[in-house]
């Protein structure tokens, strides 16, 4: 069930919009399919709320960078879902409103890790090697 989560904490299932208006003030007015409306600030994109989620197979992680002079910082956060829309599939992760930095990677169980820049089948240890590597080599050439 896509959820559409509004700043005064009222949560709205999408499925039961038939109709929404945004209004100047920045809210958004809902028609639900009980004849009822419903009027609120929405948080995020609201086209993005009546995109499908679909639960994600246990072992599916994210992998997030924070670069933050000479250090690198990694975390790893499982993807609990997929959201479904017409650009692709994006994945929803675990996580507790903390900024976990740029996501580098996807983690899957069967295939490997794979990134934006075209390693795939790789082991977390063996992409921290190459993203160091590149990393170096490009504070090298801005120098």
């Amino acid at each position: 069930m896509p959820a559409i989560f509004t700043t005064n904490g009222t949560i709205i299932n999408s499925d039961h919009v038939v109709k929404f208006t945004e209004l100047r003030n920045g809210e958004t007015r809902f028609l639900l399919s009980t004849g009822d409306t419903e009027t609120a600030e929405v948080r995020g994109d609201i086209n993005d709320q009546f995109y499908r989620i679909v639960p994600a197979t246990p072992g599916h992680a994210g992998v997030f960078v924070r670069d933050w002079g000479d250090e690198v910082y990694y975390t790893v956060r499982s993807i609990i879902a997929w959201r479904i829309c017409p650009g692709g599939t994006f994945p929803i992760f675990v996580s507790e409103g903390e900024d976990l930095g740029d996501r580098v990677a996807i983690i899957d169980p069967v295939s490997g890790l794979r990134d934006d820049e075209g390693n795939t089948g790789l082991t977390l240890d063996e992409w921290k090697k190459i993203y160091e590597s590149q990393r170096q080599a490009d504070h090298k050439e801005a120098a």
